[in-house]
């Protein structure tokens, strides 16, 4: 049985879509925090974006790990998401042009890797 397109369901976010979120996600990074990751990533399945984000603890970070406070980074990245939260949903949503419903941040300091998740409202037709 086929199918009519329903042009009113959002349709995937694109490549182009998806490295402009990555971009203005590490600007984000890099305004808050000081600095901002090296690298960045961002890919979509159904109603999940994920971004992952590598590099950019500060110099200070950098330190408190080397000491084994990874837990001090964490905490104070955690803070940092909270700050940014509001900020990177609507990053996610003019980026989209789809409404975030729910969004994670996370990270993991001693291997330098930050996660953003973000999931949006309706999935596209896969």
């Amino acid at each position: 049985m086929a199918f009519a397109h329903d042009s009113t369901r959002p349709t995937a976010p694109s490549g182009s879509q998806l490295a402009a979120l990555a971009d203005a996600i590490v600007k984000l990074h890099k305004d808050t925090c000081g600095r901002g990751p090296k690298n960045a990533r961002c890919f979509s399945s159904g109603n999940a974006v994920v971004c992952l984000l590598f590099g950019g603890l500060t110099h200070g970070e950098q330190t408190l790990i080397e000491h084994g406070e990874e837990a001090a980074v964490a905490d104070q990245r955690a803070a940092f998401y909270r700050v940014m939260h509001d900020q990177a949903r609507d990053l996610v949503e003019q980026q989209l042009g789809r409404r975030v419903v729910a969004m994670t941040m996370g990270t993991d300091p001693a291997n330098e890797l930050e996660t953003a998740v973000f999931v949006l409202d309706s999935a596209p037709d896969l």
